[in-house]
């Protein structure tokens, strides 16, 4: 917590009275100060994860469980470290009473920052849109202008749900976890980042195995129709993944967003594409953390919503040639097929993923090696170092 978040939550509690009355802070733990100050006129009870100092009780532990009819909950700098965020609304809804009060701030700008994880900023749409959606009537939001976070404000009270709202309770996200296999094995590297990645929330996991790319694909997106899916992402198993992918993409509600991919060969690009076929360059500046806007990318770590298959037709993934006689990939086609449908896809860069290949090291690979030793090369690691467009 900063100075700018104590005043803002101050200014809002002071407002709205929520000063007096049983009060919750979700996200409590002691870290740079807290906001226990500001309720000296009613009970205030710190709640987190994990125990420490301003930690009163556990979210959802049996104490958490008889709590009803709370007045206020508060939450500061909190939402951007959670994976299951409509999990917690729901959890915030159920112990608030009628018309009680919810105040949340969260960063709008600023870099990633994981303790222990981080989906992201929050735009005042994004913000608004998770908030109605939980059964909350939103009264005020505000954005601050201090750097570099730029906090966003907003102050909602609770609502009765409509049947949408119940509705969306019960489903949420059904994601279907869709793996092609190419090859009978696969690499460790792969093995290991997909076990030590965060599933949330419950997901089924599919798989394809030998035959074209473009037909393990298909077959893919079909059974992901058959077992319900809201959401598949392709999982392609020459890759190594962020902990964080699946939550951070399914954070943006988008139809379709990937991760950070890199070409295996040289040039070893950035597999973020604007252009059109046969005519496609590499976008490889952008800021840090942004989400980047494409006109295509790779399919190695790309999630879709469900219904961009059932808008488009089948076949999805298909291999194809240009007029110039050029060879295009099934991914690279589908994504040409989407925008020229109207659709937006997009590349979130704080989950870049490994792309793993083979190398046969020969007297070129030692002479390349030391043509890299130059000026450029080492401005460039100095860049990389410093985390500049990664």
């Amino acid at each position: 917590m900063d100075q700018t978040s104590m005043d803002i939550m101050k200014e809002a509690v002071e407002k709205y009275g929520m000063n007096t009355g049983t009060v919750i802070d979700i996200g409590s733990y002691d870290v740079n100060g807290t906001y226990r100050e500001l309720f000296t006129e009613g009970k205030y009870i710190g709640v987190d994860i994990q125990s420490g100092p301003n930690v009163d009780m556990f979210i959802e532990s049996n104490e958490w469980d008889k709590l009803k009819n709370v007045d206020a909950v508060i939450s500061g700098q909190t939402l951007e470290h959670v994976t299951d965020i409509p999990r917690l609304m729901n959890s915030i809804y159920d112990v608030l009473k009628p018309q009680g009060l919810l105040c949340i701030i969260v960063p709008s700008a600023g870099p990633p920052h994981d303790y222990p994880t981080w989906v992201g900023n929050f735009s005042e749409e994004r913000l608004s849109k998770i908030i109605t959606e939980s059964g909350f009537e939103i009264l005020e939001t505000t954005m601050s202008d201090v750097e570099p976070w730029h906090l966003l404000c907003c102050v909602a009270k609770k609502s009765k749900r409509t049947q949408i709202n119940k509705i969306m309770r019960l489903s949420n996200f059904h994601l279907a976890v869709a793996i092609p296999l190419t090859f009978p094995m696969v690499p460790s590297s792969f093995f290991y980042s997909f076990a030590h990645m965060d599933k949330t929330p419950t997901y089924t996991l599919i798989h394809a195995d030998n035959g074209p790319i473009d037909t393990l694909r298909n077959d893919l997106a079909e059974m992901a129709m058959g077992v319900g899916a809201t959401h598949i992402i392709f999982m392609d198993t020459d890759m190594n993944y962020h902990p964080q992918t699946i939550p951070r993409l399914l954070f943006h509600r988008l139809p379709i967003v990937g991760a950070l991919c890199y070409r295996r060969y040289p040039p070893f690009d950035p597999i973020l594409l604007r252009g059109t076929p046969g005519d496609y360059e590499s976008i490889d500046e952008w800021k840090p953390g942004e989400l980047v806007e494409v006109d295509a990318t790779g399919c190695g770590c790309l999630l879709f919503e469900m219904s961009v298959f059932r808008k488009m037709p089948r076949p999805w993934f298909k291999f194809r040639y240009l007029k110039s006689g050029e060879g295009l990939g099934e991914d690279i086609g589908f994504c040409s097929d989407l925008k020229n449908n109207g659709y937006k896809i997009f590349v979130d860069t704080t989950v870049p993923s490994g792309h793993l290949t083979t190398l046969n090291v020969t007297d070129s690979t030692y002479r390349l090696y030391k043509a890299m030793k130059t000026e450029e090369y080492k401005k460039n690691l100095e860049r990389a170092l410093d985390g500049g467009g990664s």
